[in-house]
């Protein structure tokens, strides 16, 4: 693939100031794919890394909001996230997508590995 990866140009009219509205897109993430995985979308000969929402949250009260919204950060490898009980873990990168996803639910029971 040609051209370069950079970060999409800001939505107008609200640029990169969204996560004040606490939507999933701006400060949240879905588990549809797994830690920082690249969602390559090419647009003029640029290709971006993008997330997916078919439109803003609570727009409509008819039609479902559907997003895949990655988790990502500049940790190589993974990703740090922080669950409901106020504490902060490291996921790996090469967490089997099953157990990331069932990690997103309550009551599962799962275990959340640590890096240690």
């Amino acid at each position: 693939m040609g051209g370069t990866f950079k970060n999409p140009p800001p939505s107008n009219p609200s640029g990169h100031t969204e996560w004040t509205d606490g939507r999933v897109h701006q400060s949240g993430f879905t588990t549809t794919f797994g830690p920082n995985t690249k969602v390559l979308c090419t647009e003029g000969g640029t290709i971006f890394d993008v997330d997916w929402t078919n439109q803003q949250e609570g727009k409509s009260t008819i039609n479902v909001t559907y997003a895949a919204v990655t988790s990502r950060n500049y940790h190589p490898g993974l990703v740090n996230v922080s669950l409901m009980d106020g504490s902060v873990r490291a996921i790996g990168d090469s967490i089997e997508l099953a157990l990331w996803r069932a990690l997103s639910t309550r009551n599962g029971g799962e275990i959340v590995p640590n890096l240690d």
